[in-house]
């Protein structure tokens, strides 16, 4: 069968898969799909890989493909939610009305942030998310890519939100969702929309640092009044797995101060916050230094206001619910198995020596059968001291003694150098 969801090899491949396909078929009249209903625009959109498709390669497409695939053919309105959740032109038309309101008045302040977050299936952890990255930023400056997600729970969850933030349903592999080329309305929407723009998950919650004090009611401030740059937002650990697989505001939350190979990391593979107006420039939004378009926005002085907390260590019964819902993702394993018949495949899967499409897989499916993060390793922080925090805490503001003298000792000039001459020796 052509592989038509993974995005990294769409790009390389595109034309030569619709070539096989359709060469030995010229069409002279419009296709009919086989299978009712069929909604041609939102199954353009609502599959990134299939974009470049005519309209009538998409019917063909369908009838060969998309059913058996156990793709949509039309805009999902059996959860009870045709409120609220969009598709892309309704987005679009969304970005537009906020894009006129800005050039009728150009004196007026622009939020400071728009946040996308690429969701599937999230009920346990999405709600405090939300309502943290809400109260902070307004809940009109978040946008949520719901990547086909099919879980009652998650529904349940997403629809007492529905009024406040933008929704879009989105299908294919969702780290496609970071490149503009393949998500061009997200990124058009945060370009218009505000100051700045991050691309965050459900695990992950922003904070701005003021010595050892870190709150998220001071990022906004802070990037209100800031040099007009990208800043690195470095991951901070969470260093004991949370107690349930509920998250919720008052949830605790250990942390501690990372040692210097913890802060590279977190230096490193943390979430860039970019200007908007540098959004066109940026080829993927993502991680700090994983890309030279994204490091180029920076310069040294980049580090050490902003930083994420990263929840990592989480319940043992999430973290395999999570990283099976990656493996599905990745077509490692089939939708729809339960968690002991996906623990039996995986574990003869590693037991084999077979191997996984990338390390990412092959790292998720070890975590699937652990049930942890099989590449912590507590002793890096086992000479510092633990603190309990909650959520709400994190969102006023709490303090992390030590954590200033860690980052001063830190030379982040020379891990931006270093990083920054790999980027452009790999280009």
């Amino acid at each position: 069968m052509v592989d038509w969801v993974a995005v990294s090899a769409f790009k390389a491949s595109l034309k030569s898969q619709v070539g096989r396909l359709f060469r030995v078929k010229k069409i002279s009249e419009p296709a009919q799909p086989l299978f009712l209903p069929f909604d041609l625009k939102f199954y353009r959109y609502w599959y990134p890989d299939l974009r470049e498709l005519s309209d009538n390669q998409l019917v063909e497409h369908w009838n060969t493909f998309g059913q058996t695939e156990g793709r949509r053919g039309v805009r999902p309105q059996a959860r009870g939610l045709e409120r609220g959740v969009l598709i892309v032109e309704e987005l679009e038309a969304e970005t537009d009305r906020r894009e006129a309101e800005r050039r009728a008045n150009p004196a007026a302040k622009l939020p400071a942030l728009s946040i996308i977050i690429k969701v599937r299936n999230e009920p346990e952890m999405l709600g405090a998310w939300l309502d943290y990255h809400g109260e902070l930023f307004g809940f009109e400056n978040i946008l949520v890519l719901d990547n086909d997600s099919d879980n009652p729970a998650h529904w349940e969850v997403l629809q007492h939100y529905l009024d406040k933030v933008l929704v879009i349903s989105k299908g294919g592999f969702y780290d496609g969702f970071h490149d503009p080329l393949l998500n061009p309305e997200a990124f058009r929407w945060a370009a218009v929309n505000s100051k700045y723009a991050v691309f965050l998950d459900v695990d992950e919650y922003l904070v701005h640092r003021v010595g050892d004090e870190l709150s998220g009611a001071g990022v906004a401030p802070f990037l209100d009044t800031c040099p007009q740059k990208a800043y690195a937002g470095t991951w901070l650990w969470n260093t004991a797995p949370l107690a349930s697989e509920n998250l919720d505001m008052d949830s605790p939350i250990e942390l501690r101060v990372p040692p210097p190979g913890q802060i590279r990391s977190g230096a490193v593979a943390g979430k860039a916050i970019i200007p908007s107006s540098a959004l066109p420039q940026v080829a993927f939004l993502c991680h700090n230094l994983h890309g030279l378009s994204t490091i180029i926005q920076m310069d040294a002085e980049s580090f050490g206001q902003l930083f994420v907390i990263h929840l990592q260590l989480l319940n043992p019964g999430l973290v395999r619910r999570r990283a099976q819902i990656h493996l599905e993702s990745r077509g490692v394993l089939e939708k729809g198995l339960s968690q002991s018949a996906a623990l039996e495949l995986v574990q003869a899967r590693i037991d084999s020596g077979a191997p996984l499409p990338d390390i990412g897989d092959e790292r998720y499916a070890h975590q699937f059968v652990a049930g942890k993060v099989t590449y912590w390793d507590a002793s890096f922080y086992e000479e510092q001291t633990p603190y309990t925090v909650t959520i709400n805490q994190l969102k006023t503001g709490i303090t992390l003694p030590g954590l200033e003298q860690a980052l001063e000792a830190f030379d982040f000039p020379a891990l931006y150098s270093e990083w920054r001459t790999i980027a452009e020796e790999s280009e």
